[in-house]
C-alpha cells in the first residue's frame, strides 16, 4: 500500500535509484529541494521501493509532528501502511520520543528512516524539554548524532529550508555534519516528464490538453510539479496557449501563486527582500546591487540567499561574480510587483517574456563563466562564452531571440524552440535572425538553434551542410544549465 495517495507520479528514476542505493550502502543522505519540486512524493515512493526490495523503510512527515508523542505515533502509522502493527508507545518528552523511535526501528529491523522536513523536527522538539534547557535544536542534534552512530539504520533526511540545513547540519560547528555522507539536490522535472504530468493531471480532472499546449504550460512554469498542479486546477477543458498565459498572469497577480510567493517573501529579512528585488531588475553584481540598495548589508543577504538556493552565484573570472534568481516564476512575480506604474497589458507582456524558454536560454548564455565546450546534435564541437552581454532584439527589422556578444565583439545568434522537434523552418528563422543581427552591426560568429525536444531528420540534414549552424538539444542544454547553477529543465 503506498504511503501517500499520489494522483500521478512520473519519472524520477535516477533519483529513486540513487536513494535506494544509499539505503543499500548505509549512506546517510540529505535531500534538498525548493518547495514544490516533488521532494515528498519522491521520498514516499522511494520508501515504498525500498520495502519492495526487501529493505524496510519508515517514512515520517515531520510537518505532522507537533509533540514528542506525535513522532512515535507517525512512525507507527507508517508501519501500519505496510502491514506491520505495533502497540502504542507512550513517551513523556522529546528525548524519550527520539529514543523510542530508534528502538522501534531496531525492533522491526528497519533498514532506513526517512524524515521529511527534517529541520522542522529539530526546531520543534528543540523547544521542548529536556532540549530546551540544554541549548535547543543544537542540543537535540548532538543527541541525535549519538543515536545515529549507535545504529545500523540509514537516515534519509529531506528538507525545503536549505538555509536551515546549512545552519544545523552542514555548518562545520554542527554535531550532525559528520553523520551524513551525501547531499542530493532535487531539480524540477525534465520537461518531457513535466508534459506527461500535466496531461495526466488534466485527465484526472476530466479535462483534455493537447501536447502543444501542455508543452507551453510547462515552459511557463519551468517544469515545477507544484506549479503545474496549481494551474491544472484552474485551466479550462482543452485550453489554448492564450488560456495558459492568461491564467499564469492572473495567478501571479491575484491568485494562489501570488499568495504562495507572498508567504515565501514574508519569511525573508528586509535586506534579503531588497536584494531579490534588485536582482529581479537586472542588478547582477555586488556593486550594482549595493548601488541600488544602499544602507543594507548586501554581503550578508547574498550569502544567506545563496545558502537558501533562492539565488545562484556564478564566478565569471577572478574578480567578476554575478547572481541570478533560481526560481524564474518567482523572479517574474517580483518583477510584476516592481512595475505597478505600467499598464496591465504591458506588465503581462513583460512577465510572459520573462518566463519563456528563450528567456531561460538567454540566462544560461549570460551566466556562462568561461569558454565552455559543447557538442551539438550532429557531434560537432564548439566553444561558447563567456559573453559580456546577451540581449533580445524586437524592432523594425523583426525579432531575434538572443544575441550574445563576447569581449572581442563577436556575436552568437540563437533561435529557441520548445514546441516539439524543430523542423526546417526553424533553421530558416535562425538564418533570418543572423541576417537581422548583421544589419544591426553585429559580427556574427555562428548561429545556434536550441530545440529542447530535438530535431527532425530534415533539419539535421540541412544543418549538416552549414558549418556555422549548431544544433543544441536538451542533453547539452541541461549540461550548460548545471554549469551556471540553474536548475536543469
Amino acid at each position: 500500500m503506498p504511503r501517500r495517495r499520489l494522483p500521478v507520479f512520473v519519472n524520477r528514476e535516477s533519483e529513486l535509484n540513487e536513494i535506494v542505493s544509499a539505503v543499500k550502502n548505509k549512506c546517510n543522505t540529505i535531500i534538498l529541494g525548493l518547495r514544490g519540486y516533488g521532494k515528498s512524493a519522491l521520498a514516499s515512493v522511494a520508501a515504498d521501493l525500498c520495502c519492495r526490495r526487501g529493505m524496510l523503510a519508515i517514512y515520517v512527515d515531520c510537518q505532522r509532528v507537533l509533540t514528542p508523542q506525535d513522532l512515535v505515533d507517525e512512525a507507527r502509522r507508517d508501519l501500519s501502511l505496510v502491514g506491520i502493527s505495533v502497540e502504542r508507545i507512550e513517551v513523556n518528552d522529546a528525548r524519550e520520543a527520539l529514543e523510542s523511535l530508534f528502538t522501534l526501528c531496531e525492533r522491526v529491523k528497519a533498514s532506513a528512516l526517512f524524515l521529511d522536513e527534517f529541520t522542522s523536527l529539530l526546531r520543534k522538539l528543540g523547544r521542548i524539554s529536556p532540549f530546551r534547557e540544554a541549548g535547543g535544536a543544537m542540543a537535540l542534534a548532538e543527541f541525535l548524532r549519538s543515536l545515529i552512530e549507535e545504529t545500523e539504520l540509514t537516515l534519509i533526511a529531506l528538507d525545503t529550508s536549505i538555509k536551515a540545513v546549512y545552519e544545523v547540519v552542514l555548518n562545520y560547528t554542527s554535531p550532525l555534519l559528520r553523520v551524513f555522507h551525501k547531499v542530493m539536490f532535487i531539480d524540477p522535472l525534465p520537461a518531457e516528464h513535466a508534459v506527461e504530468l500535466a496531461k495526466k493531471l488534466m485527465a484526472l480532472r476530466g479535462k483534455r490538453i493537447s501536447d502543444d499546449v501542455a508543452r507551453h504550460l510547462v515552459e511557463r512554469v519551468y517544469c515545477v510539479p507544484q506549479y503545474i498542479e496549481l494551474l491544472v486546477r484552474v485551466l479550462p477543458d482543452s485550453p489554448t496557449k492564450d488560456d495558459v498565459d492568461r491564467t499564469v498572469v492572473e495567478e501571479l497577480d491575484r491568485g494562489f501563486l501570488n499568495i504562495y510567493f507572498e508567504a515565501l517573501l514574508d519569511k525573508l529579512s528586509d535586506e534579503e527582500k531588497a536584494v531579490l528585488y534588485a536582482i529581479s531588475r537586472g542588478k547582477r553584481s555586488y556593486t550594482e546591487i549595493a548601488r541600488a540598495r544602499t544602507g543594507i548589508n548586501v554581503s550578508r543577504a547574498l550569502s544567506s540567499l545563496t545558502k537558501a538556493r533562492l539565488i545562484t552565484r556564478v564566478e565569471r573570472g577572478k574578480k567578476r561574480v554575478v547572481y541570478a534568481i533560481t526560481d524564474k516564476l518567482f523572479e517574474a512575480w517580483l518583477k510584476m510587483r516592481e512595475l505597478p506604474e505600467l499598464r496591465e497589458d504591458i506588465i503581462a507582456r513583460e512577465i510572459l517574456s520573462a518566463i519563456s524558454f528563450e528567456s531561460y536560454v538567454r540566462e544560461i548564455l549570460r551566466l556562462l563563466p568561461k569558454p565552455t565546450e559543447i557538442t551539438d546534435a550532429l557531434g560537432r564541437r564548439a566553444s561558447l562564452g563567456p559573453f559580456v552581454r546577451v540581449e533580445r532584439y524586437c524592432g523594425k527589422l523583426g525579432e531575434v531571440d538572443a544575441i550574445a556578444v563576447d569581449e572581442r565583439g563577436h556575436a552568437v545568434v540563437a533561435e529557441c524552440y520548445f514546441g516539439g522537434r524543430a523542423k526546417k523552418d526553424k533553421i530558416e528563422e535562425l538564418m533570418r535572425s543572423i541576417e537581422t543581427a548583421r544589419k544591426l552591426g553585429y559580427s556574427v560568429k555562428c548561429g545556434i538553434l536550441v530545440s529542447y525536444f530535438g530535431f527532425d531528420n530534415k533539419t539535421l540534414e540541412i544543418a549538416r551542410e552549414k558549418a556555422d549552424i549548431l544544433l543544441i538539444d536538451r542533453r547539452e542544454l541541461r549540461k550548460l544549465a548545471r554549469i551556471v547553477g540553474l536548475f536543469a529543465l
